[in-house]
């Protein structure tokens, strides 16, 4: 595990910093909108998040907290310079990448793995890889709470790729060739993100109260309110 974090590392730090600069040449040649130029600070800042993630994986090779960082580091810089890329396309009428459309929906599956994995199961986990302690008073929600945040990544991944239209484009009208009849329905997944997300840092909260450390205590209520 620790020579495939090694591995993995400067790969992911690669493609969040590549990514993130593609992002400020496109915004820098223009025209973009007010929506792609925040994306575009936003991949910036978020390359930030890889560096902690090398940061707990060279401590802790098999922490999944440090893989989840790792891959949201890298994810979410990613969607966000493809979004702009096809906002470059479909609003302003540049010339379009080879297979963009393919390009927009694997980047609208990659965009599942930053922002939501952190706020799901990086929250649920931290800040060991591990759920709540057997006998620990919030035992009994981890386990409920933890299969719905893999109900939450299934249907945000199924929302990504069957909506009718492409989720990764300012423009509503663009069709999307795999989307299904009354997939647009898939969008619950988006609107329930934001309270799991809540419970997730409820969870840690409750974590925090029941630590044995104030150490403890203080790093998870840390945590619950960055989630928050």
């Amino acid at each position: 595990m620790e020579r495939i974090a090694r591995l993995s590392s400067p790969v992911a730090l690669a493609v969040g910093l590549l990514s993130a600069a593609a992002s400020v040449a496109l915004a820098i040649r223009g025209p973009i909108s007010g929506l792609d130029l925040a994306l575009t600070v936003t991949a910036v800042a978020f390359v930030s998040t890889t560096l902690v993630g090398m940061a707990v994986l060279r401590t802790s090779p098999a922490n999944p907290v440090g893989w989840i960082l790792l891959v949201a580091g890298a994810a979410l810089p990613l969607a966000m310079f493809v979004q702009v890329v096809s906002d470059a396309h479909y609003l302003y009428g540049r010339p379009a990448i080879p297979g963009l459309v393919a390009i927009n929906l694997a980047s609208g599956v990659a965009g599942v793995f930053a922002v939501p994995l952190i706020g799901l199961f990086g929250l649920l986990l931290f800040p060991d890889g591990r759920l709540a302690a057997p006998g620990a008073a919030v035992r009994r929600r981890t386990r409920w709470l933890a299969r719905t945040c893999w109900i939450m990544l299934a249907g945000l991944i199924a929302y990504s790729l069957f909506t009718p239209s492409l989720v990764d484009v300012s423009a509503n009208d663009v069709p999307n060739p795999i989307g299904v009849p009354g997939g647009g329905a898939l969008i619950i997944f988006v609107l329930l993100l934001g309270p799991v997300m809540a419970m997730t840092c409820a969870h840690l909260l409750g974590r925090a109260r029941a630590a044995n450390t104030s150490d403890q205590r203080r790093a998870l209520t840390l945590a619950a309110a960055a989630g928050a």
